[in-house]
């Protein structure tokens, strides 16, 4: 109920209530930040992102109903959108891309011994087919 009496406030262009809302939620936007991006951005970054999330509540201020799920989708979204800006400046660590590629591997490897597991399942036998068409597209590459 507070967040809508101060809300309506920024609505009519009122600083100090967007002040307010940025005391309140400025660690609630960078954590939605950094789970977002990891380590991939710098602190700066991050307090950058932070102030573009709460620079367009100025702007948008209007179409907000639910503060804190706006808040949090508008954090992601740009935090994603940094993470594009800065992507090419990020060093290339072979070894991480060989590990991640592993736990990709692994992971397609699980899924597909329970996918098989699953054709095995009389309930399931529709599963056959869709293993075929995805087997036969994926051949096509």
């Amino acid at each position: 109920m507070i967040d809508a009496i101060i809300l309506s406030a920024v609505r009519r262009g009122s600083e100090n209530a967007l002040g307010q809302l940025i005391d309140k939620y400025a660690a609630y936007v960078c954590v939605a930040i950094r789970n977002t991006v990891g380590e991939n951005l710098t602190r700066e970054d991050i307090e950058e992102t932070a102030s573009d999330v709460f620079f367009t509540l100025w702007q948008n201020a209007g179409k907000v109903e639910k503060l804190k799920s706006w808040l949090g989708a508008v954090a992601r979204n740009k935090a994603k959108n940094k993470l594009r800006e800065v992507r090419t400046d990020l060093p290339l660590n072979d070894e991480i891309m060989v590990d991640s590629i592993s736990e990709i591997e692994d992971d397609i490897l699980h899924f597909m011994s329970a996918f098989v597991a699953m054709l095995h399942n009389p309930l399931l036998s529709n599963c056959h087919n869709t293993f075929v068409l995805l087997a036969s597209l994926a051949n096509r590459n």
